[in-house]
């Protein structure tokens, strides 16, 4: 009497050759195999500008959202009368939106309510068009994330050559640019203001977000973002204001949260379980970084 070595299987003296090829494939089930993390779906917003240098800078990061192995699918959220250039229309990770509730520029709760709405269990993603994903890191993004964690995430300056620095007074508390959270999130009727050109919404929606019992992660150093707004900006980082800025989220001044990029997030690791609660909110000084 034979048996596999694998599982204990018994065959007769005469059945070496099926014990041979059992013992194979029993090989090949006992492999483990990692479970392949998630892939993040990022909600944007395109829109037609107008001035040509721009228009480049804002398909540059469009266009390495999508060539980025870590994003999963880039959803558009249609503002009326937007036209999606063909290219990006027939991009197999690419598609747009007609949402009943979008009637303009994305707001927050427009993205989370999609969110909601259509990638329950995905980890999600909300950014500005100027902003593209960087490094390996975020293959790992899906672990950081969970019920009581969502990161807000300062960002890194990029000019289209390559180079690429950190400007102090956006890589500190007060500045965020990409918004990362497993679906479904929590939300409020207060989060109902834009996604960019609206002054002092990163600081909100963090504040909001902490109301909601959100730990708010800005490990910027770590996952990195950067920012391509060189045309209009050749010397400085200073705000851009328009005629559609939208001032809802600097007359709440009292609700902002300011997440520090250089609190020690390693001690408080998804897996630790550890509560950062209001521990990383930062002083305005960039300087000091005082907790």
């Amino acid at each position: 009497m034979l048996k596999c070595p694998r599982n204990g299987c018994s065959f007769s003296s005469d059945d070496r050759m099926v014990l041979a090829k059992h013992s194979v494939k029993c090989s090949i089930k006992s492999v483990s195999h990692p479970k392949p993390k998630p892939k993040i779906h990022l909600i944007v917003q395109y829109y037609n500008e107008k001035n040509p240098d721009r228009l480049r800078e804002l398909e540059t990061c469009l266009d390495k959202n999508l060539n980025n192995p870590y994003v999963g699918m880039v959803h558009n959220l249609l503002e009326p009368g937007v036209i999606v250039p063909e290219k990006y229309e027939k991009h197999p990770k690419f598609k747009t939106h007609e949402v009943e509730w979008v009637k303009g520029r994305m707001t927050y709760l427009d993205a989370f309510k999609f969110a909601n709405a259509h990638l329950k269990g995905c980890v999600v993603g909300v950014i500005n068009l100027d902003i593209y994903l960087v490094g390996d890191a975020w293959a790992a993004a899906g672990d950081e994330v969970n019920v009581n964690r969502v990161m807000c995430l300062s960002r890194h300056e990029v000019n289209l050559a390559g180079r690429v620095w950190c400007d102090s007074e956006f890589m500190r508390g007060w500045a965020q640019d990409a918004w990362i959270f497993k679906s479904p999130i929590r939300v409020s009727d207060a989060m109902d203001f834009s996604v960019g050109n609206c002054p002092g919404c990163d600081n909100l929606i963090a504040g909001l977000l902490r109301r909601l019992d959100y730990d708010i992660i800005n490990d910027a150093y770590k996952y990195k973002i950067y920012h391509l707004d060189r045309c209009r900006k050749t010397q400085s980082n200073k705000p851009v204001f328009t005629k559609s800025t939208d001032w809802r989220a600097s007359e709440q001044k009292h609700l902002y949260f300011l997440a520090c990029p250089k609190f020690n997030y390693r001690d408080y690791s998804a897996k630790s379980r550890k509560r950062i609660r209001g521990a990383n909110q930062c002083w305005k000084d960039p300087k000091t970084h005082t907790h």
